[in-house]
């Protein structure tokens, strides 16, 4: 994988804001050893479309480093004027682009070493070719020391060179050894390593790793640093029961789209290889994928070589696993079939190699919506370019109508912002408290950003009258409401002097809790009034278990009151520690049968049948002897049988009558 553009960047941004100090680098470099090494490299700054910078003619390229990557690349992209988004871009760049004279200004040691460049210990390439684990070490101890560890597609590679050495050799398999060797770096993925193993060993395109090295060039090019964890990992790489395929092309698929920009979880992934209904689209998507490298190889030897190819086949890729997962790219056209998108795919391919192909899924051709009718077939797939090439952040979103001055909302929050600015990333102004954030492309491709119209401020109102008291507003009509059950609650309280009442009553706190009469009660001469704190509201289909509800002679906005309990059992208080402090409603602790000739107790409203508000009373059908316990009657609820099955009739076989 060798190193990423936006670590380049960021490691840039981390120099910038603490200091570069050229004693803490230690850069080691080998000389190449052929042709094949310079190209290598050429594509890779060539697939970054100019994140890393530009690169020399190969001739004068005299030696590949082994330690110090990053840091070389930062003084590189800064020499060639690279773009560059960060927190400090307005510090250091004319136009996007860095400029080494405002560098100076911020940093004069990084700017000096710009110009000077660092020093390097240099290998004879002859140490690589008799001893190509040294430089496997070297690298390995300098990753050792940096505060990003090794990605989760760098140690995939390092552990795929590892099983494909030990294979050549004629070696048997050493899970324990090359697992020792991948990870000697101590990276943060080394809990998936199990799971790169098993990828490595089965996916990756055979001994050429052909279908790794192109999942590289993709991710590359986007950019992009997603981890994804090992419960992913492990999901990826879940096999499909009973399938002689294994989709090897389905999963790089899955890899694109989770490392540049979808966020897909486990379940998401397993579900892909595990769902019956998913399996036979993803063999299908499988299929096409496969499919359309050979038209590609076909109609033009080497044609993977090309970085504008491999960028198109991995957004192809991309949303063929997405329709596949049923989920939908953001801004992208929504198809119908796998097949459809393999037609669009075609028109592409064959612009990037400059040949004409015969799509074989002419039939399933599918056209845009009306008001998108005269776009061309490049225009859906929305990262590509028409030649293929990836497009820059800032086209992206413009296509997607987000640029400086449009009004954006998140979606899981609702979070509120306007775009400043856009380019690498996409600063914001938060709207609720005006300050200034930063948001990576990605979310905005995911869909996770949304554009909205902000509504009308109302900036003078005229006439308060429509909203005030008079204006009977829900809210303010409930309130006065709840408050009127309250002063009512007060009323029979004082009207049936629940303080004398109280007296008569004991609370019986186990078994369970329960009231009991301390004497004998005349019948109907027990009054038990809801006194509580709490007055709760609820809609119309709602109610509330325990609680005791009002009645209201008009009714209230469809609303239903209740009254539940705020009982406060006695304890001892800090200031008074003698003096047991509590709040106590008998009412709520009169316990429910649902044989009706048990219950001792009944319901009664307060008031008269004209009353406004009527509270619910509990009094007491009969007498009621000294320790009696108060039960009052609540019918059970209805059992819900299980529904009869229907009989099939019965069969007749042909010929035959049953005896």
């Amino acid at each position: 994988m060798g190193l990423n553009s936006s670590d380049v960047h960021t490691l840039l941004s981390n120099l910038l804001e603490v200091g570069f100090v050229s004693e803490r680098t230690h850069c080691v470099a080998i000389e190449p050893a052929n042709d094949e090494e310079l190209k290598w490299n050429q594509q890779l700054i060539d697939s970054c479309q100019g994140l890393l910078g530009t690169m020399k003619p190969l001739q004068t390229l005299k030696a590949l480093s082994l330690c110090g990557s990053h840091t070389n690349f930062v003084l590189r992209v800064i020499a060639d004027a690279a773009p560059h988004q960060g927190p400090e871009s307005e510090k250091v760049t004319v136009g996007g682009r860095l400029d080494v004279g405002l560098v100076s200004k911020v940093d004069k040691a990084l700017a000096d070493h710009v110009r000077h460049g660092l020093n390097w210990e240099v290998l004879s390439s002859s140490v690589g070719l008799r001893w190509p684990e040294l430089l496997q070490m070297i690298q390995a101890a300098g990753n050792a020391t940096l505060q990003k560890s090794e990605s989760e597609l760098q140690v995939l590679r390092k552990t795929f060179e590892l099983i494909v050495s030990q294979q050549k050799a004629g070696i048997q398999l050493d899970f324990n050894g090359i697992k020792k060797k991948a990870l000697s770096s101590r990276p943060a993925c080394g809990n998936s390593f199990a799971h790169f193993y098993q990828f490595a060993l089965k996916y990756c395109g055979g001994a050429e790793g052909l279908f790794l090295t192109e999942t590289e060039r993709f991710v590359r090019a986007r950019g992009s640093t997603t981890a994804l964890g090992e419960k992913v990992w492990e999901a990826i790489c879940h096999e499909i029961k009973g399938s002689k395929s294994q989709l090897p092309f389905l999963r790089h698929g899955l890899l694109k789209l989770a490392m540049t920009g979808m966020h897909l979880s486990a379940t998401d992934c397993k579900r892909v290889f595990s769902n019956s209904s998913m399996v036979g689209k993803a063999v299908k998507a499988d299929g096409l994928m496969s499919q359309l490298r050979t038209l590609a190889t076909q109609a033009s030897h080497g044609a993977l070589a090309d970085q504008k190819l491999v960028n198109v086949l991995g957004v192809v890729d991309s949303n063929m696993v997405a329709h596949v997962m049923n989920m939908q790219v953001a801004d992208e056209k929504k198809y119908r079939s796998l097949e459809g998108i393999c037609h669009d795919a075609v028109s592409i391919v064959a612009r990037v190699l400059g040949v004409p192909i015969a799509s074989p899924w002419e039939a399933h051709a599918e056209t845009l919506p009306a008001a998108e009718s005269g776009g061309k077939a490049a225009d859906r797939l929305v990262e590509l370019n028409p030649d293929g090439s990836m497009k820059q952040p800032g086209e992206i979103l413009e296509a997607m109508s987000i640029k400086p001055g449009t009004f954006v909302r998140r979606k899981k929050d609702k979070v509120e912002c306007e775009v400043l600015h856009v380019h690498d990333a996409v600063k914001l102004k938060n709207l609720s408290d005006g300050r200034a954030v930063r948001v990576q492309i990605d979310a905005f491709v995911r869909g996770e950003w949304q554009v909205y119209t902000p509504k009308q401020e109302v900036h003078e109102i005229m006439d308060l009258q429509p909203y005030g008291p008079q204006s009977v507003h829900p809210d303010f009509d409930i309130a006065h409401t709840v408050a009127k059950i309250h002063c009512e609650m007060h009323a029979v309280v004082q009207n049936l002097d629940v303080h004398a009442t109280m007296e008569k009553v004991k609370l019986q706190l186990r078994p369970t809790k329960t009231l009991v009469t301390k004497s004998a009660i005349g019948k109907g001469k027990l009054s038990l009034v809801p006194f509580s704190s709490k007055v709760v509201v609820r809609s119309k289909s709602d109610t509330l278990q325990g609680a005791a509800e009002v009645t209201l002679k008009k009714g209230c906005h469809d609303r239903r009151f209740f009254i539940v309990a705020s009982n406060i059992m006695p304890k001892a208080s800090e200031d008074a520690p003698d003096v047991l402090v509590g709040f106590l409603s008998p009412f709520f602790f009169v316990q429910t049968v649902d044989e009706e000739s048990k219950a001792n107790m009944t319901i009664v409203l307060s008031g008269t049948n004209s009353s406004e508000i009527r509270i619910p009373i509990m009094k007491n059908l009969v007498p009621l002897p000294a320790g009696q316990e108060l039960l009052i009657f609540k019918a059970k609820a209805p059992k819900q049988e299980e529904p009869l099955e229907a009989a099939s009739p019965e069969r007749r076989v042909k010929g035959k009558r049953a005896a």
